[in-house]
Formats: C-alpha cells, structure tokens, sequence
C-alpha cells in the first residue's frame, strides 16, 4: 500500500513539478500538443453544450450568471496561483 506521506517536499507542491517540466523540456513544441485529442473533444462539448443551454432557456438567466462568476472566480486565482509559484520557482 502507497504512503502519501513519504513522498518528500514536492508532494506538498504539485505543481512545482509542472514547472520543472516546462523548464527542463529539450524542445519546444506545438501550442495544439499542449492537450492529447479527447481532452479537446471535452472541452468541445461543454462549450457547445454551455452554448446550448444558454440559448435554450432552459435555465434561467441567474443561475447562468452564478455559474459563470464562479468559473470565472477559480480560473483567474487558479491563473494567480500559477503565476506566484512560478516567481517564487524563479527566485530559488
């Protein structure tokens, strides 16, 4: 059995492990490699789907604002989380 304790400092900072792939990647690569062919068909989907929704009038107007406030909230601090641990990856 995996111990989720053992694993050192990284396993507290996840994401410093991204950051140390995009800093030691050998090449550069295309922008559409970024995400593999069924995460893009996923997020096809929900937009089109949102997109449906919202036009359908199925819900209402609130709740399409609530959820896209909320969204839109934990996108941009997950933008800002990013960027602190990338100054702070850069500074050490």
């Amino acid at each position: 059995m995996r111990n989720f304790g053992d694993e050192g400092a990284q396993s507290r900072r996840p994401g410093v492990l991204n950051l140390n792939a995009i800093f030691n990647a050998e090449e550069t690569k295309p922008i559409w490699n970024f995400f593999d062919l069924r995460a893009y068909l996923i997020m096809a989907f929900m937009m089109g789907g949102g997109i449906w929704l919202l036009n359908s009038g199925l819900v209402p107007e609130v709740f399409i604002a609530v959820f896209y406030t909320g969204l839109g909230c934990a996108l941009a601090l997950a933008g800002v989380l990013f960027w602190v641990m990338f100054f702070r990856y850069k500074s050490e």
